[in-house]
């Protein structure tokens, strides 16, 4: 039989994932009736509690990083971080690369991590389902999300909304009026979010949204700068460009130097993230503690390597960005 989970003794026992969670960390505080159902369901299924298992597991030092693109500035800018923050503990990061992949369970299906060996596991813009929570805690492997929201685990995760309306409404607050938009991929839960809450802010001021332009393109400096000459093309181009990230906005600077044309003295340009090269190039963006987020990643991983147990419900951690006034915006 393979490894219980507390989800399969949920079921079993008929109570939620709270109720069993109770019985093992404050079992005086639950009914003995229902204590007595959870503890059956435990024998019946050969459930062991995950912090006497992980006490009999020898610890690697090796915390893994799922990232789903390696090349990302962002993912860099968190590796660097997290890995700062987690020396003290003696653990060291080895970085997944799901190549593209967003769903780690799927991905794991077909090659087969070796989950034993990692002492957590921290997931970088990743969808981890229900079945990859569960294949976890069979592990007894500590995870953390971060950058997604989940209802199974642990995340940390960038209010996006309020960082796109942030952003718009700093915009405004300097005089520009006919902002462009520049993303990746609209079908992308993260720019979506950013997008809406640039749009509220804009329409808030009491400017038609729907007569902006907007542009996509690739996730790279490239298509950044291939989005700002097709801006650049119209007929009524912008006053300032809102990219809703930092390396697709310094495509968009260099598609300016070519052309000779200055900012902020022509135009505004505005990222999103403060990537290390966001500084150099002197560009306006908005910040998303990524230093923050991973001491919190740290905080709560050296709990449970500690024997702490998590809380009746996964929590959640909500950051919201800040505006970085830099010379690319007047």
């Amino acid at each position: 039989m393979g490894r219980a989970s507390i989800a399969s003794v949920a079921r079993k026992a008929g109570v939620s994932l709270s109720t069993v969670s109770r019985v093992l960390n404050e079992p005086g505080k639950v009914n003995p009736d229902t204590r007595r159902q959870v503890f059956d369901a435990m024998r019946e299924l050969e459930y062991t509690p995950v912090a006497r298992r992980r006490a009999k597991r020898q610890q690697s030092g090796m915390v893994a990083l799922a990232v789903p693109n390696l090349h990302l500035d962002s993912v860099i800018e968190f590796f660097r971080e997290l890995q700062r923050v987690l020396l003290p503990f003696d653990k060291h990061l080895i970085v997944l690369d799901l190549e593209g992949e967003r769903n780690f369970f799927e991905y794991q299906r077909f090659r087969e991590l070796p989950l034993d060996q990692y002492d957590a596991v921290v997931a970088f813009s990743l969808l981890l389902d229900r079945q990859a929570a569960d294949l976890l805690e069979r592990h007894t492997v500590p995870s953390v999300v971060v950058q997604s929201r989940n209802p199974y685990l642990f995340s940390i995760n960038n209010n996006n909304y309020s960082g796109g309306f942030d952003a718009a409404s700093y915009l405004l607050g300097r005089g520009y009026r006919r902002p462009a938009f520049v993303g990746w991929n609209f079908e992308n839960e993260t720019l979506r979010d950013r997008r809406a809450g640039y749009r509220a802010a804009l329409e808030q001021a009491g400017i038609d949204t729907a007569t902006l332009p907007e542009e996509t393109g690739p996730l790279d400096f490239h298509g950044g700068m291939e989005a700002m000459e097709r801006l650049l093309e119209l007929p009524e181009a912008p006053d300032c460009v809102f990219f809703s990230c930092d390396v697709m906005a310094l495509g968009g600077l260099e598609a300016c130097r070519r052309r000779c044309l200055p900012v902020p003295g022509a135009l505004g340009i505005m990222g999103f993230d403060d990537i290390a090269q966001a500084e150099w190039w002197g560009l306006t963006t908005m910040n998303q503690h990524l230093k923050e987020k991973a001491e919190a990643v740290a905080g709560y991983l050296s709990d449970r390597w500690a024997g702490k147990q998590p809380h009746e419900r996964p929590m959640e951690i909500t950051i919201s960005s800040r505006v970085v006034a830099r010379s690319t915006t007047r």
